[in-house]
């Protein structure tokens, strides 16, 4: 079990996503044109968090700032990071209501066959709305889910 000293919560730099790990299946996203600026963009905005256990980024997300009042949440966990799931859920509720203040929509998109990924944001309070048809960058649907305040 992690200690309160174990973690570490910096804000979230561009260099950080170079740091980490993907998952096999999020890889694509390192070749997408634009990603670098986008992470720019992430950082200059404030709104988002790199997490740390002993002193090795073990995650990383936020919210992106659309328009007033509209925010898009993203999160990057590397798969070895289920062993701390609790203790993400835990850190993402606190970031998630410390970030969202301004905000009266928080959406977040989510595999459709990404269990873990629909649960965990169920768990922060997101609803889903809709399905994305073909979506993703292979074609498949995603959920669009929401937190409404």
């Amino acid at each position: 079990m992690l200690t309160a000293t174990d973690i570490e919560i910096i804000p979230f730099k561009a260099e950080h996503f170079d740091q980490i790990e993907l998952r096999p299946e999020d890889e694509y996203t390192r070749t997408l044109p634009g990603y670098r600026d986008e992470l720019e963009v992430l950082a200059e905005q404030g709104y988002s968090c790199t997490v740390l256990v002993d002193g090795v980024i073990t995650g990383m997300g936020g919210i992106k700032r659309y328009h007033n009042g509209v925010g898009e949440g993203w999160v990057v966990f590397p798969a070895e990071a289920e062993r701390y799931k609790w203790q993400i859920v835990r850190m993402t509720r606190e970031a998630l209501h410390k970030y969202e203040q301004g905000f009266h929509r928080v959406q977040a998109v989510a595999r459709c066959n990404w269990n873990a990924a629909i649960h965990f944001l169920q768990i922060l309070g997101f609803e889903i709305e809709g399905t994305l048809r073909k979506y993703g960058p292979d074609g498949s649907d995603y959920y669009m889910m929401s937190r409404i305040h």
